[in-house]
């Protein structure tokens, strides 16, 4: 992943993108991790691997510019399909990465997400606005 990392920092540096939610990172072993890199700090979350040496197929992420980082005020690693980042400001935002099962999954995969996202969304409803990203970039100019 180290090759895609340079290659998406230049593509946020490129667009002037602040923050974005990445998915299918392939992070296993129930990894949940935080790194600075000279522009951009990166959040991400995988999940459980059944055997040792198996490959993981989900993982998320959320990538920041670092001038936002004083703004972090809680990042939530929740499973390799869930993981929150809340950002303190003049109008607080949490952003939900989230990672929908695909159509081979069974009913019950996917009505579990969906309860999971819906629990998500109402624990940090209460107290902040919700920005949900699947897999997009967003700009906001409003974060300090």
């Amino acid at each position: 992943m180290a090759g895609k990392r340079v290659e998406i920092e230049k593509y946020m540096e490129h667009n002037n993108i602040d923050f974005m939610v990445i998915q299918e990172t392939h992070i296993g072993d129930e990894v949940r991790e935080s790194f600075k890199r000279s522009k951009f700090t990166w959040f991400l979350s995988g999940g459980a691997l059944e055997q040792k040496g198996e490959q993981c197929h989900h993982g998320v992420g959320i990538i920041i510019r670092n001038e936002m980082r004083s703004a972090v005020h809680d990042v939530e690693t929740i499973s390799e399909r869930f993981m929150t980042l809340t950002l303190n400001g003049k109008i607080p935002i949490t952003i939900v990465a989230a990672y929908a099962p695909t159509a081979i999954a069974t009913a019950e995969e996917k009505d579990t997400f969906y309860d999971k996202l819906a629990e998500v969304s109402k624990s940090h409803k209460k107290e902040r606005n919700n920005v949900h990203r699947f897999g997009h970039e967003c700009k906001i100019t409003t974060w300090r």
